[in-house]
Protein backbone atom coordinates (compact mmCIF):
# COMPACT_ATOMS: atom_id res chain seq x y z
CA UNK A 1 0.00 0.00 0.00
CA UNK A 2 2.84 2.39 0.80
CA UNK A 3 4.45 1.78 -2.56
CA UNK A 4 1.30 1.75 -4.69
CA UNK A 5 0.27 5.12 -3.30
CA UNK A 6 3.71 6.64 -3.92
CA UNK A 7 5.22 4.87 -6.93
CA UNK A 8 4.35 7.76 -9.25
CA UNK A 9 6.39 10.03 -6.95
CA UNK A 10 9.60 8.02 -7.48
CA UNK A 11 11.47 9.42 -10.50
CA UNK A 12 13.26 6.71 -12.43
CA UNK A 13 11.33 3.86 -10.81
CA UNK A 14 9.57 3.14 -14.15
CA UNK A 15 6.78 1.09 -12.57
CA UNK A 16 3.09 1.91 -12.71
CA UNK A 17 0.59 1.82 -9.85
CA UNK A 18 -0.69 -1.47 -11.26
CA UNK A 19 2.70 -3.17 -10.83
CA UNK A 20 2.72 -6.87 -10.03
CA UNK A 21 4.47 -8.52 -7.10
CA UNK A 22 6.52 -11.62 -7.85
CA UNK A 23 6.52 -14.41 -5.29
CA UNK A 24 9.59 -16.59 -4.83
CA UNK A 25 8.64 -18.83 -7.74
CA UNK A 26 7.99 -15.86 -10.02
CA UNK A 27 11.25 -14.16 -9.07
CA UNK A 28 13.21 -17.36 -9.67
CA UNK A 29 11.48 -17.64 -13.04
CA UNK A 30 12.57 -14.10 -13.93
CA UNK A 31 16.14 -14.96 -12.98
CA UNK A 32 16.04 -18.15 -15.05
CA UNK A 33 14.89 -16.10 -18.03
CA UNK A 34 17.83 -13.73 -17.53
CA UNK A 35 20.36 -16.56 -17.30
CA UNK A 36 18.89 -18.35 -20.32
CA UNK A 37 19.13 -15.17 -22.37
CA UNK A 38 22.77 -14.66 -21.38
CA UNK A 39 23.57 -18.26 -22.31
CA UNK A 40 21.82 -17.87 -25.67
CA UNK A 41 23.85 -14.73 -26.35
CA UNK A 42 27.04 -16.63 -25.53
CA UNK A 43 27.81 -14.42 -22.56
CA UNK A 44 27.43 -17.12 -19.91
CA UNK A 45 28.27 -20.83 -19.86
CA UNK A 46 25.27 -23.13 -19.70
CA UNK A 47 24.16 -24.60 -16.34
CA UNK A 48 26.90 -22.84 -14.35
CA UNK A 49 24.72 -20.34 -12.51
CA UNK A 50 21.79 -21.44 -10.36
CA UNK A 51 18.84 -19.03 -10.45
CA UNK A 52 17.80 -19.58 -6.83
CA UNK A 53 21.37 -19.20 -5.57
CA UNK A 54 21.91 -16.03 -7.56
CA UNK A 55 18.66 -14.56 -6.28
CA UNK A 56 19.57 -15.49 -2.70
CA UNK A 57 22.75 -13.47 -2.99
CA UNK A 58 20.94 -10.49 -4.49
CA UNK A 59 18.40 -10.71 -1.68
CA UNK A 60 21.12 -10.82 0.95
CA UNK A 61 22.80 -7.75 -0.55
CA UNK A 62 19.59 -5.73 -0.76
CA UNK A 63 18.53 -6.57 2.78
CA UNK A 64 21.94 -5.51 4.08
CA UNK A 65 21.35 -1.97 2.76
CA UNK A 66 19.18 0.73 4.30
CA UNK A 67 17.77 1.54 0.86
CA UNK A 68 18.63 -0.73 -2.06
CA UNK A 69 16.35 1.09 -4.50
CA UNK A 70 18.50 2.89 -7.03
CA UNK A 71 21.67 1.03 -6.01
CA UNK A 72 23.94 0.08 -8.90
CA UNK A 73 25.04 -3.54 -9.43
CA UNK A 74 28.51 -2.52 -8.19
CA UNK A 75 27.00 -1.09 -4.99
CA UNK A 76 24.98 -4.26 -4.49
CA UNK A 77 28.13 -6.34 -4.82
CA UNK A 78 29.92 -4.11 -2.30
CA UNK A 79 27.05 -4.61 0.16
CA UNK A 80 27.27 -8.37 -0.37
CA UNK A 81 30.99 -8.39 0.43
CA UNK A 82 30.60 -6.06 3.44
CA UNK A 83 27.95 -8.35 4.87
CA UNK A 84 30.32 -11.31 4.53
CA UNK A 85 28.13 -13.35 2.19
CA UNK A 86 30.40 -14.88 -0.42
CA UNK A 87 29.07 -18.40 -0.17
CA UNK A 88 30.12 -20.37 -3.25
CA UNK A 89 29.68 -17.64 -5.85
CA UNK A 90 33.34 -16.97 -6.61
CA UNK A 91 34.26 -20.65 -6.37
CA UNK A 92 31.41 -21.58 -8.68
CA UNK A 93 32.44 -19.13 -11.34
CA UNK A 94 36.19 -19.60 -11.20
CA UNK A 95 36.75 -23.25 -10.22
CA UNK A 96 33.88 -24.72 -12.26
CA UNK A 97 34.73 -22.79 -15.40
CA UNK A 98 31.62 -20.65 -15.73
CA UNK A 99 33.51 -18.11 -17.78
CA UNK A 100 32.92 -18.73 -21.46
CA UNK A 101 36.62 -18.25 -22.19
CA UNK A 102 38.51 -18.27 -18.85
CA UNK A 103 41.88 -18.21 -20.64
CA UNK A 104 41.02 -14.85 -22.15
CA UNK A 105 42.52 -12.09 -19.98
CA UNK A 106 39.65 -9.86 -21.03
CA UNK A 107 37.06 -12.41 -19.91
CA UNK A 108 34.67 -11.35 -17.13
CA UNK A 109 35.62 -12.05 -13.53
CA UNK A 110 33.18 -13.35 -10.88
CA UNK A 111 32.65 -9.72 -9.85
CA UNK A 112 31.70 -8.82 -13.41
CA UNK A 113 29.25 -11.71 -13.60
CA UNK A 114 27.48 -10.75 -10.37
CA UNK A 115 27.11 -7.15 -11.46
CA UNK A 116 26.06 -8.03 -15.00
CA UNK A 117 23.42 -10.53 -13.88
CA UNK A 118 22.14 -8.16 -11.17
CA UNK A 119 21.68 -5.43 -13.76
CA UNK A 120 19.99 -7.77 -16.24
CA UNK A 121 17.62 -9.01 -13.51
CA UNK A 122 16.57 -5.45 -12.69
CA UNK A 123 15.93 -4.82 -16.40
CA UNK A 124 13.79 -7.97 -16.52
CA UNK A 125 11.63 -6.81 -13.59
CA UNK A 126 11.22 -3.38 -15.16
CA UNK A 127 10.06 -4.99 -18.41
CA UNK A 128 7.43 -6.94 -16.44
CA UNK A 129 6.32 -3.85 -14.44
CA UNK A 130 7.05 -5.95 -11.36
CA UNK A 131 8.82 -6.00 -8.01
CA UNK A 132 10.11 -8.98 -6.08
CA UNK A 133 9.75 -8.95 -2.28
CA UNK A 134 13.15 -7.35 -1.67
CA UNK A 135 12.55 -4.56 -4.17
CA UNK A 136 9.09 -4.01 -2.73
CA UNK A 137 10.72 -3.18 0.61
CA UNK A 138 13.61 -1.22 -0.88
CA UNK A 139 11.31 1.00 -2.93
CA UNK A 140 8.94 1.49 0.01
CA UNK A 141 11.94 2.81 1.96
CA UNK A 142 12.70 5.10 -0.99
CA UNK A 143 9.10 6.37 -0.86
CA UNK A 144 9.40 7.24 2.84
CA UNK A 145 12.90 8.71 2.82
CA UNK A 146 12.24 10.75 -0.31
CA UNK A 147 15.43 9.68 -2.08
CA UNK A 148 16.93 6.51 -3.57
CA UNK A 149 20.22 4.93 -2.55
CA UNK A 150 23.15 7.35 -2.57
CA UNK A 151 21.09 10.52 -2.12
CA UNK A 152 20.41 12.46 1.07
CA UNK A 153 17.09 11.58 2.71
CA UNK A 154 14.38 14.21 2.88
CA UNK A 155 10.91 13.80 4.44
CA UNK A 156 8.51 12.89 1.65
CA UNK A 157 4.80 13.40 1.12
CA UNK A 158 4.37 9.64 1.50
CA UNK A 159 6.13 9.73 4.87
CA UNK A 160 3.78 12.44 6.12
CA UNK A 161 0.73 10.54 4.87
CA UNK A 162 1.62 7.28 6.55
CA UNK A 163 2.95 8.87 9.73
CA UNK A 164 -0.42 10.55 10.19
CA UNK A 165 -2.21 7.27 9.49
CA UNK A 166 -0.41 4.93 11.88
CA UNK A 167 -0.39 5.90 15.55
CA UNK A 168 0.82 2.58 16.94
CA UNK A 169 3.33 0.15 15.43
CA UNK A 170 3.90 -3.39 16.70
CA UNK A 171 6.93 -5.38 15.51
CA UNK A 172 6.94 -9.10 16.25
CA UNK A 173 10.09 -11.27 16.07
CA UNK A 174 12.22 -8.12 16.22
CA UNK A 175 15.40 -10.19 16.44
CA UNK A 176 14.84 -11.22 12.80
CA UNK A 177 14.63 -7.65 11.50
CA UNK A 178 17.14 -6.94 8.74
CA UNK A 179 18.75 -3.60 7.89
CA UNK A 180 16.15 -2.63 5.28
CA UNK A 181 13.22 -3.51 7.54
CA UNK A 182 14.74 -1.57 10.42
CA UNK A 183 15.19 1.49 8.18
CA UNK A 184 11.53 1.30 7.14
CA UNK A 185 10.49 1.14 10.80
CA UNK A 186 12.88 3.94 11.78
CA UNK A 187 11.47 6.26 9.13
CA UNK A 188 7.92 5.47 10.11
CA UNK A 189 8.61 6.17 13.79
CA UNK A 190 11.04 9.10 13.58
CA UNK A 191 9.40 12.30 14.94
CA UNK A 192 8.98 15.17 12.53
CA UNK A 193 8.80 18.81 13.68
CA UNK A 194 5.09 19.04 12.95
CA UNK A 195 4.14 15.42 13.61
CA UNK A 196 4.99 13.18 16.52
CA UNK A 197 6.03 9.66 15.70
CA UNK A 198 3.81 6.69 16.54
CA UNK A 199 4.35 4.60 19.61
CA UNK A 200 6.46 1.56 18.74
CA UNK A 201 6.35 -1.77 20.56
CA UNK A 202 8.79 -4.55 19.74
CA UNK A 203 8.65 -8.20 20.71
CA UNK A 204 11.80 -10.26 20.51
CA UNK A 205 13.31 -13.49 21.76
CA UNK A 206 16.72 -13.14 23.41
CA UNK A 207 17.83 -16.77 22.84
CA UNK A 208 16.94 -16.55 19.13
CA UNK A 209 18.87 -13.30 18.81
CA UNK A 210 22.15 -14.90 19.91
Amino acid sequence: RVLRSAVAELPGCTRTRSFSILDEEGADGAMRAVLARLVKEGRLAKDECDAADMRAQLSFAKNAMKCSAGASPKQLHAALVRAGYRRRWSKTLSARGALVNPADPAAPTPLDWFEHIAGAYEDELRSQDAFDFDDLLGHAVWALRGAPHGEAARPSAALHRFRARFRHVLVDEFQDTNVAQYEFLRLLALPLPELMGPSVSMLGDDPLAQ
